[in-house]
């Protein structure tokens, strides 16, 4: 039930309780009417009782006299004789009523009437013979004529005061009246107020409440910012506000408010509307403008019942969208283009080869994955600005090089895939990556540089070497890794091989992420020798991996992997809280080396927080990190910066492996090391190869000129750790003092100066 309804209910009832109580107040009214009325007619017939009463002892007393008298005409006494004839059957009947006999017997009068009434009944044949010869008895009619006489004074004195009884009895009867005419009114007042009253009241707030309502949606339809449109069954516009005229005409002046809607929807488009709408009471969707096809419009329709016998209406509600489905044609782009290049990003490419291995078209297509050569010493070398016009500049030419039917997408930083379409056998692709490779051959202009940069190419084919998008990128990426491996700028079909490398890098990352979390990776430390005391002074931290599924596992093999696979971070981790704990129980005046991997070069999070947690080391010079040659010049700029971070919070940096780089004079100087470590390659042949003499004697001389300390790794026997002492060789390391010991054998080592 509807609240109109309801209250309407309310009000109906209110009326029927009123009514019904008047009603009932009103019968009550009429019957107390009616007794007061009933009792008020009985005084008159009381008074002409008594009249009677009177009259038949007066007309006694007048015959009985007239006999006496023998005055009366005929005529006369037979007038007299015949009303007293009728008064005394009158009183005679009606004598004895319970009103009158109520009324005497109060005035003390019953006994002398009951003997009066007697008395005319003795006489009344007396009476009866009354003729015109009067021969009646005198005494008899004299006897009468005195009793009426004593009755006759006492029935007038009755006779008045039932009279005044009468009178009084009337006047109380007109004040009950006025009393119940006064009652009544009241009453009906108090109906009215209490029942109906407030009812009629609440309707009629409700209906000023109504109007109010109605006046406050005009004013909010009229002043909405939304388009707001009434319609009828015909698409006729009965009333629209301002917004939706502005945002229906603002690009359509040649149609009117009242015709846009007939003429921008079809006839088909329509009827399915009103049928949706009278079905489901709605209906939303979207049109364009028949003038402007970038103005797009949102349309809502609802049904709006008529009451009673008006015709239902339909409420619209109309907005311009245009702007947000171009906002949403942006973040398509967005979502499935690349910003830089404009090509297709990962999702899109995902997506279309997705579709391109359920489409029952596609026999057979190749996924292209391609890795620009040194992108990144360019990036680095030149900055962010001018590669990110290196990668649209490649862009741009590939899509130069491949045929319409193929699909360039950008992954990510310098990785770029094509989906080659319409292969009927691998000469095609190798044709195709020969003239991809070729097309690098020319220098790309870059703002005011030339740049020269290669590609190494990756090959999957669908469905020979997977039928999944996940599969086809993983291999292409693998088949494109060999390539580089095998010396860039050069194009490699995926193969079983390459399969079964890719196996052994999953089983390898399974088991080195078990490792860490059972505490497979442990430390082993090998001593520092200083040459002249042969003394040991520090030792360097080394990791190992104990794999209960691998057994034994060279850190040649599962640190390149941990770097490969991004996971050497939690390998760092292991290897700086280790180092914590190692470092408070190690005598504080050794030195203490940690190898810091290339990764740290590009994500300082880590170390910066290592660092921190050093702070409190006393002696912070004899903590040292670290840093192959390799990983220096891969990133000269950032390598700078890791030296200059660590220097300055107090600690050693060291260039490890040294000589297996191609490390300029230049950039010795820039890094600004406290330590040279000269690699075995150049140790292991000291005392035979005189090349490699010079070049330690050269290095020995030149990191003193340049107050560095140098640390020859790799010393196997005794008469190569006697020509580094010859030569002022500061420290040496290797096999020959000692092999990588646990914690407890290198502190047994240390206080006992063993050489195992």
């Amino acid at each position: 039930m509807t609240e109109k309804n309801r209250k309407n209910n309310n009000l109906y009832h209110s009326v029927f309780k009123t009514l019904s109580l008047l009603v009932f107040w009103i019968i009550a009214v009429g019957i107390l009417n009616n007794i007061l009325a009933k009792e008020l007619a009985s005084y008159p017939q009381i008074i002409n009782i008594a009249g009677k009463q009177r009259m038949l002892s007066q007309k006694a007393a007048y015959i009985a006299v007239f006999k006496l008298n023998e005055e009366m005409q005929k005529k006369e006494f037979n007038a007299v004789k015949q009303e007293l004839i009728d008064n005394h059957h009158f009183l005679t009947r009606n004598l004895k009523t319970n009103e009158l006999f109520l009324f005497y017997s109060k005035q003390e009068i019953g006994d002398k009437l009951i003997n009066y009434l007697d008395l005319l009944e003795n006489y009344s044949p007396i009476l009866n013979s009354l003729s015109d010869n009067h021969s009646v008895v005198d005494k008899e009619l004299e006897y009468i004529y005195n009793q009426s006489q004593d009755l006759l004074q006492i029935l007038d004195q009755a006779v008045s005061t039932f009279e005044n009884a009468s009178i009084l009895s009337a006047k109380r009867i007109f004040a009950y009246r006025i009393i119940l005419a006064l009652l009544t009114v009241g009453i009906m007042f108090l109906l009215y107020y209490v029942i109906l009253a407030k009812a009629l009241r609440s309707n009629t707030h409700d209906v000023l409440l109504k109007d109010k309502t109605i006046l406050r949606f005009k004013k909010l339809f009229d002043y909405s910012h939304e388009g707001l449109v009434i319609l009828d069954d015909n698409w006729n516009v009965q009333h629209a506000n301002q917004s939706a005229k502005t945002i229906l005409m603002e690009h359509n002046p040649e149609f009117t408010i009242d015709n846009f809607l007939q003429n921008t929807l079809s006839e088909e488009l329509k009827i399915g509307i009103l049928e949706k709408v009278k079905k489901e009471g709605k209906w939303e969707g979207q049109f364009t403008s028949p003038i402007q096809q970038n103005n797009v419009f949102f349309l809502s329709i609802f049904q709006i019942k008529g009451e009673q016998q008006q015709e239902d209406l339909y409420g619209a509600t109309v907005r311009d969208i245009s702007e947000l489905k171009q906002k949403e044609n942006d973040l398509h782009n967005l979502a499935l283009f690349d910003g830089l290049t404009g090509l297709a990003n990962r999702p899109n490419i995902i997506e279309k080869i997705r579709l391109a291995c359920v489409s029952p078209d596609e026999d057979q297509f190749a996924v292209l994955f391609l890795d620009l050569d040194g992108f990144k010493q360019i990036n680095d070398g030149y900055g962010h600005e001018i590669g990110d016009r290196l990668l649209a500049e490649v862009a741009s030419r590939l899509n130069q090089v491949v045929k319409k039917s193929d699909l360039v997408a950008r992954l990510g930083g310098d990785e770029f895939v094509i989906m080659a379409k319409n292969i009927n056998d691998k000469n095609c692709l190798i044709s195709m990556s020969q003239r991809i490779l070729k097309a690098f051959e020319s220098p790309l202009s870059c703002v005011d540089y030339k740049l020269q940069t290669t590609l190494s190419i990756g090959i999957s084919l669908y469905p020979e070497d997977a039928e999944n998008p996940i599969d086809l990128l993983k291999k292409a990426d693998l088949a494109m890794y060999s390539s580089k491996q095998k010396g860039k700028n050069q194009f490699y079909f995926f193969n079983s091989a390459m399969e079964l490398y890719l196996q052994e890098r999953f089983s390898f990352e399974e088991d080195l992420k078990y490792g860490l979390l059972n505490n497979e990776f442990y430390q082993v430390f090998q001593p520092i020798i200083d040459t002249s005391s042969q003394k040991v002074i520090g030792c360097e931290a080394l990791l190992r991996w104990n794999s209960s599924r691998r057994s034994m596992v060279s850190p040649a093999s599962f640190i390149p992997m941990c770097e490969s696979l991004n996971l050497v971070h939690l390998v760092d981790e292991f290897v700086f809280d280790k180092s914590i704990e190692v470092l408070n129980v190690l005598p504080p005046h050794l030195y203490y080396a940690i190898n810091l991997p290339a990764t740290h070069l590009y994500n300082t999070i880590m170390l910066e927080n290592f660092l921190k947690q050093l702070s409190s080391v006393k002696n912070k010079k004899r903590i040292i990190f670290e840093i192959t040659e390799t990983s220096l010049i891969k990133d000269i700029t950032r390598s700078i910066k890791i030296v200059k971070l660590i220097r300055n919070c107090g600690f050693s940096v060291a260039i490890d492996d040294f000589g297996t780089g191609y490390t300029s004079l230049h950039n010795i100087k820039m890094l600004d090391f406290d330590i040279i470590k000269l690699d075995r390659t150049f140790i292991r042949d000291l005392t035979t190869d005189s090349r490699s003499k010079s070049i330690v004697q050269a290095m020995v001389k030149l990191a003193h000129d340049m107050n560095m300390k140098i640390v020859a790794e790799g010393v196997e026997d005794k008469v190569t750790d006697e020509y580094l002492q010859s030569i002022s060789c500061d420290c040496s390391q290797g096999f020959y003092h000692s092999k990588p010991l646990s914690l407890s054998d290198l502190q047994y080592f240390i206080n006992h100066e063993i050489n195992l």
